[in-house]
């Protein structure tokens, strides 16, 4: 169960990791363990749980966490405000999500669609 659970994106860090110490607790796992499982479910690139690391116990975890939604918090306000002014509002998004996926691919080349930068016909 340990191995399977992944943090949900409606549920707060700290709801995340009581849910998991409770799947722990069931079976008499150590908590470095319980620990590691815990921050593998946390979907986010290595270099943001690097913090996360270290703890010997769930004390020591528990301030990580803390760091670590702190960090995170801050990023995603230093992201709002350092995302590239334009006349008008333009969003980062996935490209699975993109408003503009129905005209096709995007030349990164003309910035036109229907074409990639590879056989863009501009200089």
């Amino acid at each position: 169960m340990l191995m399977s659970r992944k943090k949900r994106k409606e549920e707060t860090s700290q709801e995340y990791v009581l849910k998991m110490r409770e799947i722990g607790s069931r079976a008499e796992i150590e908590p470095e363990v319980v620990i590691q499982y815990i921050i593998d479910g946390i979907i986010d690139d290595t270099s943001n749980k690097i913090v996360l690391y270290g703890a010997k116990n769930f004390q020591e975890f528990k301030e990580k966490v803390k760091l670590y939604d702190t960090i995170k918090s801050k990023s995603a306000i230093t992201q709002k405000y350092s995302a590239p002014s334009t006349s008008f509002s333009k969003k980062r998004h996935r490209s699975k999500d993109c408003p503009s996926k129905y005209k096709g691919t995007k030349c990164f080349r003309c910035n036109e669609f229907g074409h990639v930068s590879s056989s863009c016909k501009k200089n």
